[in-house]
């Protein structure tokens, strides 16, 4: 009975050479390609790049040993079954190793687009997306690896088909906030990084938009997670839309006995000198002075001015009223003794 070819010494002898030999060959080539490489992104590569390099690295391994075992064992006299066999084994382990390779080249450069060219008119990318773009990546590998294997793939998109209908209404609450998170991204009315206030009460800055919920921190610096379903059936204020800039309104009361031209002059003076010289305003914007109504204590101004950014006017208020007021008492304007507290940004009467 003849046995296999690669048990006697001399095809254990050329499978030994050819592996060790492309072993040895791959990484040394792959240790001076590295390092040409990394010389030239030194020079003028980018941090994307040099992240890419990073993750080929180990991969590139696992390929070097595949290719050498491949040529090995095809140069030695295998019986046609098991040369089938190993062949599809090797190819199966490259298949898997270029999917995890690819899902987490994917991930890192979501996560690069995040930070670098992001733009408004962009979809933002967080964790859904990124999960989203993993998950194609791996089931992409998988039919792939499924292919390779020969096995047919038809009959088992049918099971999960049906298996698929018993899973959503299962899952109904899980798809309704993953579709839900899908559409406040595709929508664009939510990006990560705004400012935002739901109907019922919630209120922060969007720190990411997840596959099942969003996470919002509050002004106290708490996390608040806020469902992706209750959060595109609320009502949001965003603070950052259309635009970031946001006027604020102060009411400025002084009494009938003082001219009004004269008081509203004055206030349109200071007004620059605050734009001027206080950071937060918006240089650009001509603050606006208007006479609002007789009020009972006197004669009702409204000041408009023009801040970056909904957060721009915490550090502003006290300077802002300081000023106003200092100006007038040296002006001798009379401020009536009851005046109307001032309106923040998300009452103001009008915005750009």
């Amino acid at each position: 009975m003849k046995l296999l070819t690669l048990t006697t010494l001399r095809e254990w002898f050329i499978f030994s050479s050819v592996f060790l030999g492309i072993l040895v060959i791959g990484i040394v080539l792959r240790f001076i390609l590295i390092r040409m490489l990394e010389r030239s992104l030194q020079r003028n590569g980018s941090e994307l790049k040099n992240v890419f390099l990073e993750l080929l690295k180990i991969p590139s391994l696992f390929w070097i040993f595949i290719l050498a075992a491949h040529v090995g064992t095809s140069i030695v006299d295998l019986p046609a079954k098991l040369d089938t066999r190993i062949d599809r084994l090797l190819l199966s382990l490259f298949i898997i190793s270029l999917t995890f390779a690819g899902a987490e080249a994917v991930s890192v450069a979501f996560r690069h687009y995040s930070k670098s060219v992001l733009t408004p008119a962009t979809i933002p990318v967080v964790g859904l997306t990124r999960t989203f773009a993993k998950f194609v990546t791996f089931l992409v590998g998988g039919l792939i690896l499924l292919d390779a294997l020969g096995i047919n793939i038809t009959p088992l998109l049918t099971t999960l088909g049906i298996g698929g209908l018993a899973v959503a209404l299962a899952l109904q609450d899980t798809l309704a906030n993953f579709f839900a998170g899908v559409h406040i991204i595709l929508s664009k009315q939510i990006r990560v990084g705004n400012r935002i206030k739901l109907g019922s009460g919630e209120e922060g800055h969007v720190m990411d938009i997840g596959w099942r919920s969003t996470s919002v921190r509050d002004p106290s610096n708490y996390l608040i997670i806020i469902p992706n379903s209750k959060l595109s059936q609320n009502t949001v204020f965003n603070y950052n839309m259309p635009e970031p800039t946001v006027n604020i309104v102060v009411p400025v009361n002084i009494s009938y006995g003082n001219d009004p031209e004269r008081a509203e002059r004055v206030l349109k003076e200071e007004l620059r000198n605050i734009v001027e010289e206080l950071p937060g305003f918006v240089k650009e914007f001509e603050p606006v002075v208007r006479l609002d109504q007789f009020s009972d204590t006197g004669l009702r101004f409204l000041v408009v001015l023009q801040v970056q950014n909904y957060d721009a006017q915490f550090g502003i208020w006290g300077e802002l009223n300081k000023r106003i007021f200092k100006r007038l008492h040296r002006e001798g304007i009379e401020i009536p003794s009851t005046v109307p507290q001032p309106q923040p940004a998300e009452n103001a009467t009008s915005r750009n």
